[in-house]
C-alpha cells in the first residue's frame, strides 16, 4: 500500500513509497513500473523530485534520506537524520530541506554530509525580522539606538 507519492515536474515519472520501505518509480506514459527500489528499513515517509526531474529524494522511518538518480535508478548518496523526516522540500536539484518529526529543519547545501540544523522557531523569527526590516525600509533597532544618542 502506498504511503506517499510524488510526480516529477515534466510528468515523465511518478514515484510512490510504501510501508515495506520500497520506492516504486513509474513511467507516466504507459503506467509501467520503471524501477523497484527496496532501500528503506520501514515505511517511506516522504518523496520529492528535483526541479529538473533528474533526482528523486526519498525519506523513510529509518531516518535515512536517499538521493536517487532517475536516469539509471541508482542511489547516489544518503544521509541520516536524528529523527524520521516527515516532509522534503527541494530548493534546487542540489539543495533540499527536510522537516523531521521533532520539528527540526535541516538544510542540505552542496554536499550531502554538510547539514545545518535550524530550529523552526528560530528560522521563523529570523525571517520575520528580515521581512519586517525590508518592509519598513528603516534602520535596524541597533542602528536606531546608536543614532538616537547622537
Amino acid at each position: 500500500m502506498a504511503t506517499v507519492v510524488s510526480l516529477d515536474p515534466h510528468c515523465r515519472l511518478a514515484a510512490s513509497g510504501n510501508v515495506n520501505g520500497e520506492v516504486l518509480i513509474w513511467r507516466c506514459v504507459d503506467g509501467e513500473i520503471a524501477a523497484r527500489l527496496a532501500i528503506h528499513q520501514g515505511q517511506v515517509t516522504a518523496l520529492n523530485f528535483g526541479h529538473e526531474g533528474r533526482i528523486l529524494y526519498s525519506a523513510g522511518a529509518d531516518r535515512f534520506i536517499y538521493v536517487i538518480d532517475t536516469s539509471n535508478f541508482i542511489t547516489m548518496g544518503a544521509t541520516m537524520l536524528p529523527a524520521p523526516a516527515i516532509s522534503l522540500l527541494v530548493e534546487e536539484d542540489a539543495h533540499f530541506a527536510a522537516l523531521d518529526s521533532s520539528g527540526s529543519i535541516y538544510r542540505f547545501l552542496n554536499k550531502m554530509t554538510q547539514k545545518r540544523k535550524e530550529r523552526h522557531w528560530l528560522l521563523a523569527w529570523w525571517r520575520w525580522l528580515g521581512l519586517r526590516h525590508a518592509w519598513n525600509h528603516e534602520k535596524s533597532p541597533l542602528e536606531r539606538k546608536e543614532t538616537a544618542h547622537v
